[in-house]
């Protein structure tokens, strides 16, 4: 079952960058087209929040090509 988001969960701080609170800590999406970079996801209680969040700025992590910077 896939997590909703609070509304203020994801917030547009660039063009195409948003930031994201998670339950203990925060991450950030770059979106480069359908593909993106993940900025620190490494929260593992997370995931299903990571997956929303993915879907709240419109990528899909089937489709998109998604990498993780260190």
């Amino acid at each position: 079952m896939r997590q909703v988001l609070r509304e203020d969960a994801v917030v547009r701080v660039a063009d195409d960058v948003f930031q994201v609170s998670g339950s203990n800590t925060n991450w950030v999406i770059v979106k480069e087209g359908d593909d993106c970079t993940l900025i620190d996801t490494r929260y593992p209680g997370d995931h299903d929040t990571l997956l929303a969040s993915l879907d709240a700025v419109g990528l899909h992590p089937r489709s998109a090509a998604c990498t993780r910077a260190p």
